[in-house]
């Protein structure tokens, strides 16, 4: 009878343990991508840094995880948006996706510096901590934006998240905009949830 009773603990725990992983993968992204790119074009435009570069193009790069499921879908949803979007500017200078898929992260600097990346968008990511990935970005002056609300709370810059009324909602880490090097205007700030 303890027997019996120890495998059905260890069950339910089990599938509990998979109902929350699951969960945590499924929800990280609260904002449809088609939305988040259409907001963060227009986020990017209140950056004033950016507007100051005088480089001829700006370069987005992408970061994601194929084996990822998510992960890779929100990639798959980023490039189908941004071939319909081909005269996408910034600044008046075209803007360049360029989509790094992340397998070794022993190997994370070279995978987002690659292209030379003036924002990097972070898509949900397993098995990595966010502060390695915005220790890089926070030396190499790149921006970085998500729709995971949670990375932004744990160190990239910018971030889509959702109000109690289920409106998209702005996100803007302080401290780490600066540290990236950003200077976002101050009506943006006023419109946005703010993490220090």
């Amino acid at each position: 009878m303890m027997k019996r009773t120890q495998h059905i603990a260890r069950g339910v725990m089990i599938v509990w343990m998979m109902f929350v992983v699951a969960n945590a993968v499924a929800q990280m992204m609260v904002v449809p991508e088609r939305t988040q790119y259409a907001l963060f074009q227009k986020i990017l435009t209140f950056e004033r840094s950016l507007a100051k570069r005088d480089d001829k193009e700006f370069v987005v790069g992408f970061l994601y995880q194929s084996r990822v499921r998510e992960s890779l879908n929100a990639r798959d949803a980023f490039e189908r948006v941004a071939e319909n979007d081909k005269s996408v500017r910034l600044f008046g200078k075209p803007v360049r996706f360029r989509f790094v898929d992340l397998q070794d992260v022993d190997k994370l600097e070279e995978s987002l510096l690659e292209g030379k990346p003036h924002i990097l968008y972070v898509a949900p990511l397993r098995a990595i901590e966010i502060k390695r990935i915005s220790k890089i970005t926070r030396k190499n002056k790149v921006l970085t934006l998500t729709g995971v609300p949670e990375y932004v709370e744990n160190g990239l810059s910018v971030g889509i998240g959702l109000q109690s009324e289920n409106k998209p909602e702005i996100l803007v880490n302080i401290t780490a905009a600066k540290a990236e090097g950003a200077d976002f205007h101050s009506e943006l700030l006023k419109l946005s949830r703010i993490y220090r």
